[in-house]
Order: structure tokens, then C-alpha cells, then sequence
């Protein structure tokens, strides 16, 4: 695959992961929530105070899309090792720590206030591995591309 196919692709994951998380959180989400009070398994609770920090955890997961995107742009610029995917990188692994923690928070408040049935909470305790993996994987590829950004350079000095 080339450079710039590599990047189409790239973008294209993004977009469509995009356009996931706006079902899930549009549809899916709200649509969870009011089955389980339908069923008469969470009647009488009101869902809001589950609801709006489910939301909010959207916001770090979107910027998150846009810098993927913005790396893309630039593998597709030929510009894959620099300073600035470097700390892009970065940032997306900042935001992914900042959901976890968010989720994190979200499912102890969850299981201490009997908000959501224990399924939901183990769902939340996934979310949260998988936080703390992309986290990890982020900011190891941030360490990397700054250190073949810096290679490059000097590469670059030398001839």
C-alpha cells in the first residue's frame, strides 16, 4: 500500500469511527438505558445522572478522532516521523487516560449508587482495561516517532 493509500485509509477509519460514536451515543446509549427502565428493572430511577457523564465521555473520544485524523493528513504528506504526530500522539493518549478516568469514576458512582445492573458495570470495567491499553499503546508510539523524528533530523543535517 502507498503513502497516500495509507492515509486515505486512515482517514477513512477515522470518519467511520466517527460516525459509530455518534450512533452509539445518539441511539445505542439512550436506547440501553430506557430498556432497562422499560423492563422495570431500574423504574423509578431517573437515568439523567447516568446519562450526561455517559456523554461526556464522548468528548475526549472525538477529539481523539480529529488528531487521528490529523495524523493521517500528515502520513499522507509524507511527514510520518515528526514532532508534531509526536505530540499528537501524545495528546491522544492524555485523552484516553482522561475517558478512563471518567468511566473509572463513572462505574464505581454506578455501583455504589445501584444505577445500572452489573453487566453494565463489568462493560464499564472493559472500557476502563481498554483506556488504559490505548493509553499505554499511545504513548509508546509518541516515545517512538519523537525518537525517529530526532534520527531524522540529524539524518537529514548529515547529508
Amino acid at each position: 500500500m502507498t503513502q497516500k493509500g495509507l492515509s486515505n485509509a486512515l482517514k477513512a477509519i477515522a470518519i467511520t469511527m466517527g460516525i459509530c460514536g455518534l450512533l452509539i451515543y445518539i441511539y445505542i446509549v439512550p436506547t440501553v438505558l430506557n430498556g432497562y427502565i422499560d423492563e422495570g428493572q431500574m423504574a423509578q430511577k431517573n437515568m439523567l445522572p447516568l446519562l450526561i457523564p455517559i456523554c461526556i465521555t464522548s468528548i475526549p473520544v472525538f477529539i481523539a478522532l480529529v488528531f487521528g485524523y490529523k495524523i493521517a493528513n500528515e502520513i499522507g504528506k509524507d511527514n510520518s516521523f515528526s514532532e508534531k504526530n509526536s505530540t499528537l500522539l501524545k495528546n491522544i493518549s492524555y485523552l484516553s487516560m482522561i475517558d478512563t478516568i471518567i468511566v473509572a469514576i463513572l462505574s464505581i458512582a454506578s455501583f455504589i449508587l445501584k444505577l445500572c445492573p452489573g453487566i453494565l458495570i463489568m462493560f464499564f470495567i472493559l472500557v476502563v482495561v481498554a483506556g488504559i491499553v490505548i493509553f499505554i499503546i499511545t504513548a509508546t508510539l509518541s516515545h517512538l516517532v519523537l525518537k525517529a523524528a530526532i534520527m531524522k533530523q540529524e539524518q537529514d543535517l548529515t547529508i
